[in-house]
Order: C-alpha cells, then structure tokens, then sequence
C-alpha cells in the first residue's frame, strides 16, 4: 500500500472508513431494488406489458440475489472479499447500463438478473467486512448500523426513485446507480484493504453441486411462495415446487 491507501489503513479511524465504503454499496442495491417498483407502471406502458408480467424486473433481481448469496460467499472465500466485492460493483453497473439501453423488455429482464448477481456479491460481503473492520467489543453496534443501511436504502428507495421516474423517465432509474457504483468502487479501492483468502477451507475448490443444488431449492420455494396466493395452495405447479424444494 502507498499514499493514501497506507495512511487510511494506518488511521485510527480506519473502520469508519470501511464502514462507509461499504456502506455506498449495500445502499445503493437495497435502494435499487425498493427505487424500481416506482418505474413498473411506466415500464409496463413502455414495453405493452402487463402488471403481473412486468412485475417479474423487481422479482428476477430479488430471485438472483437470493440464489448467488452463498455461492458469492464461497468465492469470496476462495478470491478474497475485496475482489468479489469490487467485481460485483462493475457487475452491477454494467448491468444497470444494459437496462438502461434496453430496446425489448426481455433485455431488461436479464439487466434486472444480472444486476442481482452482482448485489449478492456486494451484499454477501458487505457485513463481514464490517465485523472484520470493528474490534469484536463493538461488533453488535456494527451490526446494527449494517442493519440501518438496509433500512435507510429501503425508504429511500421509492423517494429517489419517484422523483427520478418523474423527472428523467424510467430509464434515468438505471442510469443513476452508474455514477454512484464509481464512487463506490472509487473508495473500495482505496480503503480495503487486500487480505489473503482465510483458513484451509479456501483451497478445496467451489462446490459446484452444492451451488446448483441449494439455488435451485431456493429458486423453487421463492416461486411456489409468490405464485401460491395466485393459483392457489393446493394447484400441483405450488406443491409441486415445495416439493421440489424439500428434496433439491
């Protein structure tokens, strides 16, 4: 480490640095996620879809990051934190950039999942790096201002997002994660610091079955979850994919 990079990681106040470093990035994904739900009526008159249909931008996102969390953990494990967690950044914005653009709606259903590959990373290694930063006596006030990101995100969502649909068009919803996930990124780079993949566990190789195998349980549960009150509990697809979550 040099210059600044040397003089923040030597600060006294080093894990406040952290803490808001990381803390641009774990509210930007939860803010994007509540911020679109403002945009679907307009996306939805943009692309002639219906509501039910179009609904599927915020529950793709929601989907795949949920199914990467553990698998982006287990990389950050064998990659270092540092690297998953930037890399989910550029992920994330590339991604946001191609939503932005899109000309036909199933473009932006596949902006939306991989926006969410990219939030799991952030989000898998977000709080870890917080505990890590902070002594173990403050790790429960770690925690809870961790958790205050997520909260403060997730109001500020459909504010920012409204006033943007309103202002700029439901595009503008996109593009202004862009300049954010740079700043981001900007200050991650700075303030984290680069540490060696930890403990023996990091040289056994991804478990790729167990990936499979633990997403497609969760996809199947989180699908029967929000179909059920649709189709119905008892309808064969809804028990068919509790069962197919029990057994995967």
């Amino acid at each position: 480490m040099f210059g600044p990079m040397a003089r923040i990681a030597e600060s006294p106040n080093y894990k406040w640095w952290v803490y808001v470093a990381v803390a641009v990035g774990v509210f930007l994904t939860v803010m994007d996620q509540s911020g679109v739900n403002i945009a679907l009526p307009r996306i939805a008159e943009h692309f002639d879809v219906d509501i039910p249909t179009v609904q599927w931008v915020t529950l793709g996102y929601v989907l795949s990051t949920s199914v990467m969390l553990m698998p982006m953990g287990r990389l950050a494990d064998m990659l270092g934190r540092k690297r998953v967690f930037i890399s989910g950044f550029l992920i994330f914005m590339g991604a946001a950039a191609v939503g932005g653009l899109a000309r036909s709606y199933l473009v932006l259903i596949g902006a939306k999942l991989a926006q969410g590959v990219g939030a799991a990373a952030i989000q898998a290694n977000g709080m870890a790096m917080i505990t890590e930063a902070f002594p173990e006596r403050e790790r429960g006030k770690a925690l809870g201002m961790y958790m205050t990101i997520i909260g403060t995100g997730s109001i500020s969502g459909p504010v920012i997002g409204g006033l943007l649909v309103t202002g700029l068009g439901w595009r503008s919803v996109f593009f202004a994660a862009i300049p954010v996930g740079l700043m981001a990124v900007a200050a991650n780079m700075v303030v984290l610091k680069d540490r060696n993949p930890a403990g023996t566990g990091a040289s056994r190789g991804f478990d790729w079955p167990g990936a499979g195998l633990s997403s497609g349980a969760l996809v199947s549960f989180l699908l029967a979850m929000t179909n059920g009150h649709r189709l119905g509990w008892d309808a064969p697809p809804i028990v068919g994919g509790f069962a197919a979550a029990v057994v995967l």
